[in-house]
C-alpha cells in the first residue's frame, strides 16, 4: 500500500475516534444530569457495589472530561507534523485502539501497514505529502 494512503487512512481513523469520543463524552455529561434516574433504576446494583449518587455523578463527569481530552488528542494527531515522535504517537494511538473491541478490525491492519519501513522513513525525513516514498 502507498505510504500516503496509509497516512490518509490513519488520519481518517483519528477523526472517527474523535467523533466517537465526543459522543461518549456527551453521553457521560447527559447521564450526569440524569444521575438520579440512573441511580434509582439500578439502585440494587449500585448499593451492592457501594456506590452512592454523588460518586456516580463524579464518575460520569470524570469520564466525560477524559473523553473530551481524547477528542483533542486525536485531532492533534490529524494535523501533527511528520517527525519520529509523532510517528510513535500515532502508533501508540493505534495500539490503544486495539484495546477497544470495535476498533480491532481497523486498528490491526493499520498497525501492520504503519510499522512498515516506508512509513517510518516518511516520518524520519519529515517529508511532505507531495513527496512519495
Amino acid at each position: 500500500m502507498n505510504v500516503e494512503k496509509v497516512i490518509f487512512w490513519n488520519r481518517v481513523y483519528c477523526c472517527v475516534l474523535s467523533v466517537s469520543w465526543f459522543l461518549a463524552g456527551l453521553g457521560c455529561f447527559w447521564a450526569r444530569t440524569q444521575v438520579d434516574v440512573v441511580y434509582e433504576t439500578s439502585a440494587q446494583m449500585f448499593e451492592a457495589s457501594g456506590i452512592e449518587k454523588g460518586q456516580l455523578g463524579l464518575m460520569y463527569g470524570l469520564i466525560g472530561l477524559l473523553s473530551f481530552v481524547l477528542v483533542i488528542l486525536n485531532l492533534i494527531l490529524v494535523f501533527a507534523p511528520r517527525t519520529k515522535i509523532w510517528w510513535a504517537a500515532h502508533l501508540f494511538n493505534l495500539v490503544m485502539g486495539v484495546l477497544k473491541c470495535c476498533c480491532i478490525p481497523v486498528a490491526v491492519p493499520l498497525i501492520i501497514f504503519w510499522v512498515r519501513p516506508e512509513v517510518q522513513r516518511a516520518f524520519e525525513n519529515g517529508s511532505s505529502q507531495s513527496e512519495q516514498v
